[in-house]
């Protein structure tokens, strides 16, 4: 089930639905190392998961290749500021589904809907290298790491 999360948001990334790429590939995090907890609760799970953190640690290192990506991060949550480093993209995943997953008028967060789509591809994009990062773990012929909740 969570590498089905993963397809959905790659097809979603490919139609350039960018907020629903970011949705199922954090789902797919979420499911396999967020324990069905608030997002509080969730920000502990994800950095006392060693498979996880290993995984945004990759991600972080290729996108720094990638500074188009990474800057576009400033576009999405134009008041947060992150470090490029395993800690700073968990924290970015956590709090991005706090800003695309919910919607108040009264909210001053930049929000997601359909005609801001392209605002969100980073760090679609981002989400997206994680769970790739997470693969080798998943799909191994050894067992899946004690962490990950299956």
């Amino acid at each position: 089930m969570p590498l089905a999360f993963y397809r959905e948001g790659k097809n979603e990334f490919r139609r350039f639905r960018y907020v629903q790429a970011f949705v199922n590939s954090y789902f797919m995090i979420e499911g396999l190392f967020g324990g069905g907890r608030p997002d509080y609760r969730v920000r502990e799970l994800f950095g006392a998961a060693p498979t996880l953190v290993n995984a945004a640690g990759e991600a972080a290192d290729y996108l720094r290749g990638q500074p188009k990506h990474w800057e576009g991060v400033r576009l999405a949550l134009p008041s947060a500021e992150y470090p490029l480093d395993a800690n700073g993209v968990l924290d970015l995943l956590v709090d991005c589904r706090g800003v695309l997953h919910y919607l108040s008028p009264r909210d001053s967060r930049p929000k997601a809907h359909p005609h801001n789509q392209k605002t969100f591809e980073s760090v679609a994009f981002i989400a997206m290298s994680v769970c790739v990062k997470l693969m080798p773990s998943l799909i191994a012929d050894k067992p899946i790491p004690s962490d990950v909740q299956l």
